[in-house]
């Protein structure tokens, strides 16, 4: 920490994650006729947020904080 002297540098690692389930019926009408579909569905996924700042003071009231972030999904 020779280069960080008052903890300005945060390094975040979040996650989240996912699962649902739907049920699904519909109607359609062709012509003269009903037709019908049912069905179900699973969907899930996960990401993961990776982010690094660093706050500068420019003043007493005042501050920069650059940062960047790296954010991967799966759904």
């Amino acid at each position: 920490k020779a280069f960080d002297h008052n903890g300005s540098l945060n390094w975040t690692i979040s996650g989240e994650g996912y699962v649902s389930r739907s049920d699904m019926h519909r109607k359609f009408l062709v012509v003269d006729e009903i037709f019908n579909a049912k069905s179900t569905y699973y969907t899930y996924g996960a990401a993961l947020k990776n982010e690094i700042s660093k706050e500068f003071r420019t003043s007493e009231r005042t501050s920069i904080k650059p940062y960047g972030s790296l954010k991967l999904e799966y759904g």
